[in-house]
């Protein structure tokens, strides 16, 4: 066909909004105003592989065209302009400007530690997938429910597929409990992004009876969801220390101290969560003390609960907890309305403590008095310990 290859030194090529590995061959067909009789389509090099004449009607016949004249199967074919797929239905839709269309063959080539941006709209997915299927990393945009339930049945037909990235796709309920019926059976996926998704209680218990089945996936991102405190009780109830997770972001969920009872409980029970994260969320002191209960009990290394409302009384409990913890090496307290009391507790237990690495505490609220007590234990520890007030 004339395209040209590219060289395996170069094993990754930028086109667009989509990663390609090596030797997968690329050609570019430029298409100007609608109202032009012909279209020439080229590769990298610049090489005319063909000239359409007259441009189709609609894009499903413009990409057979295509394909009919370089042999670049339709299913492999993105349509982009300035970085942005198309969402076209016609061809008197194209603006004025030139548009690239970007396509991809050499179906059988081999893919090394491909990564995939899919664009659901846009994409014949059961085709799509079946090219792609040696990827280890995919991340859908602009998709749906719908786009949600044929990502998820398709997960078998990637068995190499490590990281799945859904994030802001507006997936709901709906989708959450698709993704999670093929979660229960799924054991290669490692990382799973459902943040901005309109998540809320139904779609987090799908998800935690999927995690009681599911002892593979390592990393669960949730963040700015609306899982409320039922959501987080529905979802943590599956980690238990059999259980393969080991970060769990439930940031900007709207958890109060029910929630955090329940993240406590998850942890005191053996989970096996190494990172956890409670950030802007509306915890107060009672759901401080009891995640600063559960440190007794659980390896965790990093809890993040900045902007919450934890207060002198939260800030105090964790004192208490770091004074004999032996794991914890970051905690994150920042914008909590923790003032000086806090604060010199803090400080003291850090006297006690010599595994927490990095602390952010940063509250306006917290004063000279504070301030210095923190400075003072920062200069003790250097250079074992990263404060950030």
């Amino acid at each position: 066909s004339g395209l040209r290859v590219l060289p395996p030194h170069n094993p990754v090529v930028h086109l667009g909004r989509m990663k390609v590995g090596s030797n997968m061959a690329v050609a570019r067909a430029l298409v100007p105003f609608f109202e032009e009789a012909a279209v020439t389509v080229r590769n990298l090099a610049g090489d005319v592989l063909a000239e359409i004449s007259p441009v189709p009607a609609c894009i499903s016949e413009f990409k057979r065209e295509i394909a009919a004249h370089t042999g670049i199967p339709g299913v492999a074919q993105i349509l982009t302009s300035e970085d942005s797929v198309l969402e076209l239905s016609s061809m008197e839709m194209l603006l004025e400007g030139s548009h690239e269309i970007l396509l991809l063959v050499d179906e059988d080539a081999p893919l090394l530690e491909l990564r995939w941006i899919l664009d659901m709209q846009c994409t014949d997915l059961e085709e799509t997938l079946r090219i792609i299927k040696s990827s280890t990393f995919l991340q859908v945009l602009k998709g749906s429910y719908a786009g949600a339930v044929d990502m998820a049945e398709a997960l078998p037909l990637l068995p190499q597929l490590r990281q799945l990235r859904l994030c802001g796709n507006g997936i709901g309920d709906r989708g959450a409990t698709a993704v999670g019926t093929a979660l229960s059976t799924n054991t290669n996926l490692k990382e799973l992004d459902l943040s901005c998704n309109q998540i809320e209680v139904v779609g987090a218990k799908a998800l935690g009876r999927a995690l009681s089945a599911n002892c593979t996936l390592e990393q669960l991102e949730l963040t700015g969801n609306d899982l409320w405190d039922n959501g987080v009780k529905g979802l943590l109830a599956a980690l238990t220390k059999d259980s393969g997770m080991t970060c769990l972001n439930l940031a900007s969920n709207k958890v109060s101290d029910e929630g955090a009872k329940a993240a406590a409980a998850a942890l005191s029970a053996g989970s096996s969560l190494r990172i956890l994260s409670l950030e802007r969320n509306k915890l107060g002191a009672e759901g401080a003390a009891s995640l600063a209960a559960a440190l007794a009990a659980t390896s965790l290394m990093e809890l993040r609960l900045g902007l919450n409302f934890i207060g002198d009384e939260g800030a105090a409990a964790f004192a208490e907890a770091l004074v004999t913890n032996s794991s914890l090496t970051e905690l994150r307290l920042e914008r909590n309305a923790i003032g000086d009391e806090g604060a010199q507790a803090v400080a003291r237990a850090l006297a006690l403590n010599s595994t927490l690495s990095s602390l952010h505490i940063s509250n306006h609220t917290i004063l000279n008095a504070g301030r210095a007590a923190l400075e003072s234990m920062q200069k003790e520890r250097q250079p074992s310990l990263k404060l950030k007030l």
